[in-house]
């Protein structure tokens, strides 16, 4: 499994000697202690999903573990028109449903249970749609240029999908054991005329809505998913504890599918209650698809092995700023009525 702190931690590193290497700066000696930190910037928006949105700001260093800025200015503009100006964090819960959290700070032991860096987003209205072009500015006063980024949101997906209910035999160690799973066919209709990338979430929510889950989307037997590299071993084995492809964050582009439809074919656990099954296809941009390229599939567990550069589209700082085209369906998942075995009395026992 990917060890979160690592990445964050090398990810902050690296991503100082990737934005030299794109814009054509000098190098960066990374053992530099006295390198002068700069803003890294994180926002993984939507379309589609919640009003407001969590948008990260923090420092970053070389030598030491970077840490949140809660009173940077955060401005963005929506087709040339400033839409909103933010000078705050805001303290805020983790919902039960889970967020990408990159190149935000690791949270230290000092720090308390409820008092962790990623609890202080700035909130980002969602006043933009599909074709808009976003820009995000921030500034701090400790620096004395600021950290922007644009982007031009993709067209909302299109895609179709059948959902069916299969048991799997599973190769264990010591002996073989069924899993009942959902099986999720997914037919995707590309973007002609142009590079896209997507990323499919699956949530489970309870007929009330207030629990909800994400179940873990087992991709390794797609042909799109693994890039051509399908893994068909039926074994109960960590994957990442080999060294074939792995997709946890479960993305893909159109290159094996280019202007046709695509077809994928994913599975999950099958839920043990009655559910509401979401499912979203997301365009993403090529900058946030190549950061989980090369951070899902970096040798994590070694703390002597460094990912390849990692890519960042901000201009002035460091970090991936990304709106998705989003497009969700749902499906009504009725657990079945497993039979009751009948209750034979014998001859004694019957009263």
């Amino acid at each position: 499994m990917l060890q979160y702190k690592y990445i964050i931690r090398n990810a902050l590193v690296l991503l100082l000697s990737a934005s030299t290497f794109f814009s054509c700066e000098n190098t960066i000696d990374l053992n530099d202690e006295d390198f002068t930190a700069r803003l890294a910037l994180t926002y993984l928006g939507s379309t589609g999903g919640e009003n407001q949105q969590r948008f990260y700001i923090s420092e970053t260093y070389i030598s030491r573990e970077p840490r949140i800025i809660k009173d940077a200015k955060l401005e963005v503009f929506v087709n040339d028109e400033l839409k909103q100006t933010i000078t705050n964090s805001t303290f805020v819960e983790f919902p039960s449903r889970s967020y990408d959290h990159m190149y935000t700070p690791s949270p230290s032991p000092s720090y308390r249970d409820n008092d962790q860096p990623e609890n202080y987003p700035y909130l980002v209205n969602k006043l933009f749609k599909a074709g808009d072009k976003v820009l995000f500015r921030a500034s701090h006063p400790k620096y004395q240029s600021t950290a922007e980024a644009q982007v031009i949101i993709p067209q909302n997906p299109k895609f179709d999908f059948e959902i069916k209910e299969v048991n799997k035999i599973v190769k264990g160690w010591s002996s073989n054991f069924t899993r009942k799973l959902l099986q999720f066919n997914i037919k995707v209709e590309d973007f002609k005329n142009e590079d896209n990338y997507y990323r499919l979430k699956i949530h489970y929510t309870n007929l009330s809505g207030n629990d909800v889950k994400t179940p873990h989307i087992e991709n390794k037997e797609d042909y799109i998913m693994m890039k051509g590299q399908p893994q068909t071993d039926d074994r109960d084995v960590d994957v990442s504890l080999s060294n074939e492809y792995r997709n946890p964050h479960n993305v893909f582009s159109d290159e094996l599918f280019k202007d046709k439809e695509g077809a994928i074919t994913v599975y999950c656990n099958r839920p043990d209650e009655t559910v509401e099954v979401q499912i979203t296809i997301e365009s993403i941009n090529a900058t946030l698809y190549r950061y989980f390229q090369v951070t899902d599939n970096s040798d994590s567990e070694n703390p002597f092995v460094t990912p390849s550069l990692l890519p960042t589209n901000v201009k002035g700082g460091v970090g991936v700023i990304s709106i998705a085209g989003s497009s969700t369906k749902t499906y009504t998942y009725i657990k079945p009525i497993e039979p009751i075995e009948p209750i034979i009395y014998s001859q004694e026992t019957k009263q």
